[in-house]
């Protein structure tokens, strides 16, 4: 589960303002019933982030341009998978498999496309770096190290499992794809 600190912020501002008596009860119910499930970006924002978060790790992994290129338009139809996965109300173990097996295929066409200008291997990873769960990690062993060993181990498994979820996304999109396209020497 993730915190929406946004969500928190206008929580709290509207609990100081019925304290405060500027709201009354009423009102204050009706201001909380309105953040109810809203989102602090549009989809588009989150979409342009994944594909910007793509093409930054691109760069950072030493990617030519054509890697650059290539990791924008995986990392496009990366965001259009956790879209189309959400909007299915999947399960976030069945998001990831979903989003990560179609950066693999989407990687795999991209090299058909470019062939030996594209680096495969540069474009896949930088393409799933928005579905590795490093905050949960992260907040894993804070949670462990300050004593909170159930919280700890609760967050660890997840971040565990997405990362499963991933490899499993990845393999399979190999596997099939990959055997698809090795017969021409494109993998090999």
């Amino acid at each position: 589960s993730s915190t929406n600190m946004s969500h928190v912020v206008n929580v709290n501002d509207i609990s100081r303002r019925y304290c405060g008596g500027d709201l009354t009860l009423s009102e204050a119910y009706e201001a909380l019933k309105g953040l109810d499930g809203a989102s602090e970006f549009a989809r588009r924002e989150y979409n342009l982030a994944a594909a910007g978060i793509c093409v930054g790790f691109a760069i950072f992994f030493g990617g030519n341009l054509w890697d650059v290129g290539a990791a924008l338009v995986v990392g496009a139809f990366l965001a259009f998978c956790l879209s189309a996965s959400r909007d299915l109300k999947l399960h976030a173990f069945i998001q990831d498999i979903f989003a990560a097996f179609g950066v693999a295929v989407m990687s795999i066409f991209m090299q058909v496309i470019l062939g030996s200008r594209m680096n495969m291997d540069t474009v896949m990873i930088s393409s799933i770096m928005p579905l590795v769960p490093g905050v949960a990690i992260t907040n894993a062993v804070r949670d462990t190290l300050r004593g909170d060993y159930l919280s700890g181990t609760a967050r660890i498994l997840e971040a565990f499992l997405r990362a499963a979820g991933i490899a499993v996304g990845i393999g399979i999109g190999l596997a099939v794809f990959g055997n698809l396209v090795n017969g021409g020497g494109i993998l090999s």
